[in-house]
């Protein structure tokens, strides 16, 4: 018997596994209707919040979520308006940025023969060759336009959402049998998400806002269009403040010289430093998570669902530690993908030294 319930148990685990790998290859290969899907998820959960304050207000449910979705397609407009006419015109100038940049190679290639220090020098050229470097710009551009497609869908879904949300709970109690763990472990993660959504779209308002004011402040062609780009890399994290400062960067040395890049670069350092002390200070809590397994979701879930799933890796993570923590049997799971604080396990208290001491005894 106790071989037969061990075979049973690897069985279930393979099962599982094998189901889980079946899970992320669907996953992975229908990324492009899973991606809006989950951004109008987490879109919603960050917006019920303002449904619940609207409704507390006296509005009604349906002219509440039209009006959040007026707020968004407003939003969302302008937004792409600016960044439309942006690349346009960064595309349009790309071909003076490359001759500026042929040019300035060739110099520093003159001083190094000068200083009698050889180098091969056709593979940079070659490598930032316009053939190379302008369709690269025009893809942009064109995923720009899908972007805006995908846009649309993600802004009704979220309105579906929203419009569901106040009869989910009546719909859980009558479709399961013990509803209250579904729904605080629907609350923890509502709560969780949201508290982590709202303060990385806060600190990365900050973050594009103040290095969009640094490069207008020093002369960068663009400030707006990579002011946005710091502010929606810095939901990556740990990279992401790093690849968002590396095109005004180099547009400040094509554009401007040495000096203006290096001071594009400190004042690229100086804000993101700040604001990551900001965030630090916000998230005092932290996320729940292990900074070894943000890393870590931060490249599965990058792998899985390409750039918005290294920005969503944190939430998707914190959904699985969740719905660990909802059953005993993998409750040990979540607490190894938790971070440890003061002692105790993740997201619990240390116990008391009289209870360690009743526990000994």
């Amino acid at each position: 018997m106790e071989d037969t319930g061990q075979m049973s148990r690897t069985m279930r685990t393979l099962l599982t596994v094998a189901a889980l790998i079946v899970i992320i290859a669907g996953m992975r290969a229908a990324r492009d209707l899973v991606v809006p899907f989950l951004l109008a998820v987490f879109i919603a959960v960050l917006c019920l919040p303002i449904l619940g304050w609207l409704r507390r207000k006296g509005v009604p449910n349906l002219p509440a979520v039209f009006l959040i979705a007026l707020t968004f397609l407003v939003i969302g407009s302008v937004l792409s308006t600016v960044v439309g006419i942006s690349l346009n015109a960064f595309v349009q100038a790309l071909p003076d940025y490359q001759s500026r940049l042929d040019t300035g190679t060739a110099a520093f290639f003159d001083w190094l023969k000068s200083k009698h220090v050889r180098v091969s020098e056709h593979w940079l050229l070659d490598y930032l060759a316009p053939d190379r470097v302008v369709p690269f710009a025009e893809s942009v551009v064109s995923g720009l336009s899908v972007l805006l497609g995908n846009g649309l869908v993600i802004l009704f879904t979220v309105g579906f959402i929203l419009i569901e949300a106040s009869s989910f709970p009546m719909k859980l109690h009558a479709a399961i049998s013990n509803p209250e763990r579904a729904l605080d472990s629907f609350r923890k993660f509502s709560k969780a998400a949201q508290r982590y959504l709202l303060i990385k779209t806060f600190t990365s308002a900050v973050t594009g806002s103040g290095i969009c004011v640094c490069l207008v402040i020093i002369g960068v062609d663009y400030p707006v269009l990579w002011g946005l780009l710091a502010f929606l890399l810095n939901f990556v994290p740990y990279i992401g403040g790093t690849l968002a400062t590396m095109p005004p960067v180099l547009l400040a040395l094509v554009q401007l010289g040495v000096g203006p890049a290096i001071g594009t670069t400190v004042a690229c350092v100086f804000v993101n430093t700040v604001v990551a002390i900001l965030e630090f200070r916000l998230m005092a809590g932290g996320v729940g998570l292990s900074a070894f397994v943000v890393f870590l979701s931060l490249v599965f879930w990058g792998w899985v669902l390409g750039p918005i799933g290294a920005v969503l890796s944190v939430p998707l993570t914190i959904i699985i530690k969740i719905a660990l923590e909802s059953h005993d049997d993998s409750i040990w799971v979540a607490t190894m993908l938790g971070s440890v604080r003061s002692g105790g396990p993740p997201d619990h208290p240390a116990p008391a030294p009289d209870v360690v001491a009743e526990r000994e005894t």
